[in-house]
């Protein structure tokens, strides 16, 4: 019976840091995507787009 237990706790242990790990590694993610969208509007703000310049849906060129 006392071995049972003892494995029991492993394993909930072992699901415990896995999901600690999950979750870390979703807020990584999400600072890096909040990271990437202020790098891409702040890179647009500077740019901006001049009296001749149109941005057209495909990057296609002849």
């Amino acid at each position: 019976m006392g071995v049972e237990i003892a494995f029991r706790m492993t394993r909930l242990r072992a699901e415990a840091q896995r999901e600690r790990l999950v979750s870390i590694q979703a807020r990584r993610s999400s600072v890096r995507l909040t990271l990437g969208r202020a790098l891409v509007a702040l890179g647009l703000f500077v740019e901006g787009t001049g009296a001749g310049e149109h941005e057209y849906g495909s990057s296609v060129r002849a």
